[in-house]
């Protein structure tokens, strides 16, 4: 702390009346401490060194520390608790930062577990839907054509009969069966396989089949029976099956089939009749 004294004006206003001299006894009461200089009091500065503020000094080091020291005054306890406040509010700071990068590593987390979720999820819908179509492909009806044959075909009193044997493969109903089929000779050209017989059946239940028979003219075999014989000509008997399973009833399931006879050296054999290479088909 600096002081600045003047010394002749309060000599003035303690002693108006007299002047006093550099041996006045009465000056020397006034000022004990002070030396005369020239019989006139001067003007001085005094330095005075606070207590408070040395001591302050001398706690600076603590300013920082992790403890405060024991306040000596009420100055020092109010600085003591602002450091408090002061390092609890960057605690405070601190800690709302690591909260934050929590949250946002957490909301991260969060994505990444929903993203996973997501596939996961997709993953398994994918599998159950082909499980699903799995299990109804290997329990849907399947109608085929398990036998065709031809009889008759070398009599001379009876035109041939052409026998089609059709069945459920599958392991559940077939509904609203329809059978259609026609034959056809193959003389120049491609022959016409468009116009088709409708028969129509019951429901056919697992393993269950029905056969179809039928009859060719006499005079009509005569006319194309020597030449499908040499092999000039052939002779087509097609067909189509269709029918609704039991997972979807709004599809019409659907089974064409194409078949010929086949010839020897002997002619035209009873038997089987074979399939073609085209003509053949399923859904």
């Amino acid at each position: 702390m600096i002081l600045l004294f003047d010394g002749a004006s309060y000599a003035k206003q303690n002693q108006p009346h007299k002047s006093r001299k550099a041996g006045d006894p009465e000056r020397q009461q006034i000022f004990p401490n002070f030396p005369a200089f020239g019989g006139a009091v001067g003007s001085f500065i005094v330095f005075v060194e606070s207590p408070s503020i040395r001591e302050g000094e001398k706690d600076n080091s603590t300013w920082n520390s992790k403890e405060c020291p024991e306040a000596k005054s009420h100055d020092d306890a109010d600085l003591c608790e602002q450091r408090r406040m002061s390092k609890a509010a960057d605690d405070s700071v601190s800690l709302n930062k690591v909260q934050v990068l929590l949250g946002v590593a957490g909301f991260l987390a969060l994505l990444v577990t929903i993203w996973l979720t997501y596939r996961a999820t997709s993953a398994a819908i994918e599998s159950n839907k082909i499980a699903s179509d799995t299990a109804k492909r290997e329990l849907r009806a399947y109608v085929h054509v398990c036998k065709a044959k031809i009889s008759n075909a070398n009599s001379e009193e009876w035109g041939p009969s052409i026998s089609i044997g059709i069945q459920n493969f599958g392991q559940t109903p077939a509904y609203s069966v329809v059978h259609r089929f026609n034959y056809c000779f193959q003389m120049l050209g491609e022959p016409r396989f468009d116009k088709m017989i409708e028969c129509r059946h019951s429901d056919i239940g697992p393993s269950q089949a029905f056969f179809q028979s039928t009859l060719i003219p006499l005079a009509q075999w005569e006319i194309h029976k020597n030449h499908i014989a040499s092999g000039r000509r052939k002779f087509f008997f097609f067909g189509e099956i269709t029918y609704i399973d039991v997972f979807d009833k709004t599809i019409t399931r659907a089974t064409r089939y194409r078949l010929e006879v086949m010839v020897d050296d002997e002619g035209i054999p009873d038997g089987s009749l074979v399939l073609c290479q085209e003509g053949n088909s399923t859904t």
